[in-house]
């Protein structure tokens, strides 16, 4: 059969409250790999056509592949974007199909009609779910009442009253402030007593101490200091027991309890980063109510397992081992974890029985259920998916029915290993006595692993020697048991947190499957990236604005460098080079995925295209940098040699040999680093590209087509600003080489929430010296961190501490081999200074030669900016300093001065102003490496003295802050309260997307000649007061078109109707007349409203510009009133034109309406002639 006689298109109707009769599913099996090709020319295809339906009647057959919608192509469309689009094309539709051979019989399948679409499979069931629906109240919180009578842990809860007003709001704003306070035992002790708002500031606290990565261990220690704080003013009785029971376990659950949905779920992120257990399920009392709950808060895992490749380890007990310390030996069993990593507080034992807390280890995550289980659906629900289950006993279980009856009658081919906790532990004779005797009663098993453990609850009373040969014991045994296990475990069955909501609220509980889950997300994701490699042009394809852009960009500067000083470019030369670029379409799919992710998308569905692509770029730079890291090992030693063969003046060839050998590691590492980049896919990357596109759509679309895209792009704006408040940074610099135009970044920036202290902080340092981790340890941002360059440009974070609003930028690393020998570093140190009001300059390590290169560059730009009314301060953040006594420190502060001021006279500043002690901030190191005595093994950890020095560092930062924003007020912003002022603080968005893009632009214009320059800072002055003024201009320019046109039609049409009443007089017959009538009366009100629209440009621009230091500056009201003038002459010209033609039209009306009259009056051709010539001489006349 011919191939076009397979396609067919069809128009139906149905009535209101009915449906077309069909179904849609997807053409292929959930997550395979797929192209369209001529077996699969769509994802889509129809099933269920019901009989007699309107699709039936219309010859649609089960099977039909959907090609178009309403004539638009949906071949690649999502499956969501498909069914949404049918469902809002109303009561008819016209539909294209193609039908495939053999597929053209009716055989109608009916699917389960539940939220998520079954996909029948030989092993298991198959589902494809809708997260939004998994989202709501009813899906990811589940509640039962609970008999629970302590009275100390119902009284602790009637205290604090958790409550959250709305638990569907946004998030919540406490992980965007910064406390106004570091917790003290003074505040605490008013938390406590109830003398501020107990739960929002406890909240507060709770979340603080996650973000500086505490882990509620300050909050811990203050108890007990507040309590003797509550003893001393007569209430601590009252208190006592509030105190004992704020576990660290109780401060989670309060906070969980007093935020919303969407807050609880970033929370647990914090929680995870802190290595503390997230309580999956835990008791709750309402005060209301006077109940305790059971409450199962699947909230707590939506963002952290959304998507993984975790194994899970189910660990549960009898009720006789209770309390005799299975959480602490998961110790022995993972070589990450702390006893400080898991809730053991012996105040947790009342009221966590039956609970759940989920511990995650290195390729591991624990789902630990304490005490008797409350509901059992819950570990039934998680026991498909296990990896492999421990189950705690004691000797009393041998002759019951605890393991017969609760574990191997739901799942018998679990992988398991029981563990028998043993009195007898240390007599290693009858412990090996004990655990055959279970071997021997349940032979039958045989997926079961058998060993004995010590009961740990008197495990510290014993003697070191006795403890060491303990832990040696327990890590070997479990080692073995584990390594036995691996060779029997299959591929994971694990990959989401919803595979268990979805079995907890649709499983049959008689006959536990695992269920296979598939997300719409990840089918579009295949379809987007199963074909790109490291071998394919990934920027090209997928980025191909930006990537084209920056092609143009670098061939425009190969020219100019290409050619000797002498010659010159033309415009016309570099032009040629930009249209060698193909021109791509206007919307790829990549750009319509990005669009629909940030639109119509949620945030956890973002979260998995995060982690798909993660999972994808780990396919090729593990290798990458590998090969990365070698060549710049090579090249520091060649260098090294280099510059030792410089100083000792070894022979020229010598010399030349080394710095040949250099240039070719340089040459191959900005190699690697391309590669690098080309499989650098991120979301992050894909916003970047957005930026570019409706600049492009803008240069290269109608008004109209632009039009029809503003909306979408709104909206991307906005969800964008949104992401800001959860740590995604918006990317000022970005590309290669570095840009930061963009309307679309612009109306970014405009949608925060800027307050009315608005000040800049910029973070500066080495390439890997863990800038972003200080940035979000400090305000709880969320900056990326990776080995390796991960920050490219400048990124915008933002938080508030008080009344103030503290834009944060992060940038790039600095002094990398890549950049080695081009002036990238100096760019990138003068616009942190040029941009902001504090720069921390950040250094990891001891006072070393690139320290001194590094302060070199601060200063020298801070000297480029020495117009300017208020300087930058610059903090000095010395990073993993083992030796932090300023008096030792003094002294080699004392000789990196000397250093840096022998070799930089030039500076001509001093020195010792700037690196004064109140300048410099030392830290301790973020981790620390020691042998963990309880486990016996060499652990790395983060270090509690680190996030106490934080809160040092803050005040430290924002005392700086509050005096260079004092400063700026008083020297740069107008009066507070003032219409300028209120002005300014609403468009601060706009202000700082012009600062920051003419800043950038003054120092890449200026290129080699940066270093060079010495008032950069009036540069950058004039080039924002230009852009500001470029702007007022096309702004006026459009308006008073607008007006001008308005006005003139307005003029033509009244005395059109003036010359069309006293046609009868010759008089309104003559042009000139008429144009003479209308021009002056044109002319009079265009220069009026061209007056008017010049003045208020003017006044525009001293809204705009009120800043003190663009007081003597300011050179554009000329231009800016001139080019509002030269609009006067154009409008006039188009006044007379559209005035002729009005009156040769009426003439020409006029004429005709005569000859009718008289070819209907006059009865002969002589008597029309006649009567024609004497009406033309009158005419004449």
């Amino acid at each position: 059969m011919d191939k076009m006689q397979n396609y067919r298109t069809v128009t139906l109707k149905r009535k209101k409250g009915e449906t077309f009769g069909f179904s849609l599913r997807r053409a292929i099996e959930d997550g395979a790999k797929f192209r369209l090709a001529e077996d699969l020319p769509t994802l889509h295809k129809i099933i269920n056509v019901l009989e007699n339906g309107s699709a039936h009647k219309a010859l649609l057959r089960n099977d039909d592949r959907l090609i178009e919608i309403n004539g638009q192509d949906v071949k690649s469309m999502s499956y969501a974007e498909c069914v949404r689009f049918l469902q809002n094309t109303g009561d008819t539709v016209t539909i294209k199909v193609i039908r495939l051979s053999g597929e053209n019989t009716i055989s109608p399948s009916l699917l389960p009609s539940i939220i998520v679409t079954a996909e029948p499979s030989v092993e298991n069931q198959s589902f494809n779910i809708n997260i939004s629906d998994f989202l709501k109240p009813n899906r990811c919180i589940y509640s039962i009442k609970v008999d629970y009578n302590d009275s100390s842990i119902i009284q602790c809860f009637e205290i604090l009253k958790p409550h959250c007003q709305n638990p569907e709001d946004s998030l919540d704003p406490t992980f965007n402030t910064i406390v106004n306070d570091p917790l003290d035992a003074n505040i605490l002790c008013q938390i406590l007593s109830n003398q501020t708002s107990t739960t929002e500031a406890l909240t507060a606290y709770v979340v603080d101490s996650l973000k500086r990565y505490h882990a509620l261990n300050d909050i811990i220690v203050l108890l007990s200091d507040a309590l003797e704080s509550l003893v001393e003013t007569g209430a601590g009785n009252k208190y006592e027991m509030l105190v004992d029971q704020l576990t660290k376990r109780m401060l989670l659950v309060q906070t969980l309890e007093n935020m919303s949905y969407d807050s609880q779920r970033f929370l647990c992120n914090f929680i995870r980063k802190n290595d503390l257990p997230i309580p999956l399920s835990y008791q709750f009392w309402n005060s209301t109510e006077k109940t305790m709950y059971h409450r199962i808060n699947f909230n707590c895992l939506m963002e952290t397992l959304c998507i993984t490749d975790l194994h899970v380890v189910l660990q549960f007990g009898s009720p006789s081992a209770s309390g005799l310390g299975k959480t602490s030996l998961i110790g022995y069993l993972f070589n990450d974890k702390r006893r400080e990593s898991f809730f053991t507080d012996i105040a947790d034992y009342s009221w966590r029985d039956g609970c759940v807390d989920v511990i995650f280890a290195d390729q591991f995550t624990i789902f630990d259920i304490h005490g008797k289980a409350t509901d059992i659906r819950l570990i039934q629900s998680i026991q498909p998916y296990t990896y492999v289950q421990i189950i705690y006993v004691t000797q009393e279980d041998l002759n019951g029915d605890f393991l017969k009856s609760n574990v191997m009658q739901i799942v018998p081919n679990i992988q398991t290993i029981i563990v028998v906790f043993d009195h007898n532990y240390d007599d290693i004779e009858l412990s090996t006595m004990l655990i055959k005797r279970f071997e021997e009663k349940f032979t039958q098993w045989t997926n079961i692993k058998w060993t004995s453990a010590p009961i740990l609850k008197t495990h510290n009373s014993l003697p070191a020697r006795k403890i060491a040969q303990r832990n040696k014991r327990l890590r070997e045994k479990f080692d073995q048991l584990l390594t036995q296990i691996k060779p029997d475990i299959q591929q994971s069955l694990f990959r989401s947190c919803f595979q268990i909501q979805l079995s907890f609220y649709e499983n049959n509980y008689s006959n536990l499957k695992p269920i296979k889950i598939m997300f719409e997300i990840e089918t579009e994701l295949d379809h987007l990236f199963s074909q790109l490699s490291d071998k394919t042009e990934n920027l090209l394809l997928v980025t191909p604005i930006s990537y084209q852009q920056s092609q143009s960009k670098i061939s425009r500067a190969s020219l100019y460098d290409s050619l000797k000083p002498e010659r010159l470019v033309s415009n016309s030369t570099v032009n040629d080079v930009s249209r060698n670029i193909q021109t791509p379409n206007i919307i790829n799919k990549y750009h319509e995925f990005t669009i629909s992710l940030l639109n119509h998308r949620t945030y956890i569905e973002l979260l998995m295209v995060e982690a798909y692509l993660e999972k994808w770029r780990g396919a090729y730079m593990p290798s990458l940098r590998k090969e990365q890291e070698v060549l710049r090992e090579k090249a520091s030693v060649i260098l090294r040699h280099l510059k030792q063969a410089e100083r000792e003046n070894s022979t020229t060839s010598e010399a030349t040999s080394l710095r040949q050998q250099y240039e070719t590691l340089l040459t191959d590492l900005r190699d690697i680093d391309r590669r690098l980049m080309n499989v650098d896919l991120t979301f992050g990357l894909f916003c970047d590209e957005l930026f570019a596109l409706w600049d492009n759509i803008h240069k290269t679309q109608s008004s109209s087509e632009i039009r029809k895209l503003q909306n979408k792009f709104d909206l991307v704006a906005t969800k964008l600003a949104e992401l800001v408040y959860k740590g995604f940074a918006l990317h000022i610099l970005r590309g290669r080489p570095l840009q930061s135009h963009s309307q679309l970044l612009k109306i970014c920036m405009e949608k925060l929430n800027f307050g009315d202290s608005v000040t800049i902080l910029t973070v500066i340092g080495e390439q890997s010296s863990a800038k972003s981790s200080l940035l979000n340890s400090t305000f709880g941002c969320n900056f990326h961190v990776s080995a390796g360059r991960c920050t490219i440009g400048l990124y915008l974070g933002l938080a508030y501490y008080k009344n103030m609003s503290i834009i944060i930028l992060d940038t790039e690393g600095l002094m990398s081999l890549e950049e080695s020998g081009s002036i990238f570093d100096n760019q990138i140190v003068t616009m942190a200074v040029l941009s902001s009001n504090l720069v921390l300059v950040n250094h990891k390590g001891e006072i070393s030669s690139s320290l001194e290169d590094l302060i070199g560059m601060s200063l020298y730009a801070k000297i480029q900016i020495q117009s300017s009314p208020f300087k930058p301060q610059l903090l000095f953040v010395l990073r993993d300093q083992t030796q932090r006594d300023m008096k030792i420190f003094q002294q080699q502060l004392n000789k990196l001065k000397d250093n840096i001021q022998t070799n930089g006279q030039f500076l001509q500043m001093s020195i010792d102003d700037e690196l004064e002690m109140k300048h410099i901030v030392l830290m301790p190191g973020a981790f620390t490496e020691d042998t963990n005595r309880d486990y016996g093994i060499v652990q790395k950890w983060r270090t509690e003295t680190f996030s106490m020095e934080i809160n040092k560092l803050r005040m430290n930062v924002f005392q700086n802050l509050e005096e260079q924003m004092n400063e700026t007020v008083n020297m740069n912003f107008p009066p507070r309260n003032s219409s300028n002022f209120i002005n300014l603080r609403k468009n601060f968005g706009v202000y700082l997307y012009s600062k920051l893009t003419t800043n950038w632009k003054s120092i890449d214009d200026l290129g080699e000649g940066l270093l060079r320059c010495q008032n950069l800072y009036e540069l950058s002055v004039q080039n924002e007061l230009k852009s500001i003024a470029a702007s007022i201009i096309v702004e006026r320019q459009n308006q008073l078109q607008r007006i001008g046109s308005d006005l003139i039609e307005m003029l033509i049409k009244k005395n059109d109707q003036l010359m069309h009443t006293n046609l009868n007089t010759s008089e309104n017959l003559k042009p000139h007349v008429w144009l003479q009538q209308i021009v002056i009366e044109g002319s009079t009100e265009l220069s009026k409203i061209i007056d008017e629209q010049s003045e208020d440009a003017l006044k525009d621009y001293e809204e705009q510009t009120p800043h003190s230091y663009f007081k003597y500056m300011k050179n554009h009201e000329k231009t800016i009133k001139s080019s509002i003038k030269n609009m006067q002459q154009y409008l006039y010209e188009q006044l007379e034109m559209r005035a002729l033609e009005r009156a040769l039209k009426t003439r020409h009306d006029y004429y005709r309406r005569e000859l009718l009259n008289i070819k209907i009056t006059v009865k002969t051709s002589d008597e029309f002639t006649m009567e024609l010539n004497q009406r033309v001489q009158e005419l004449e006349l």
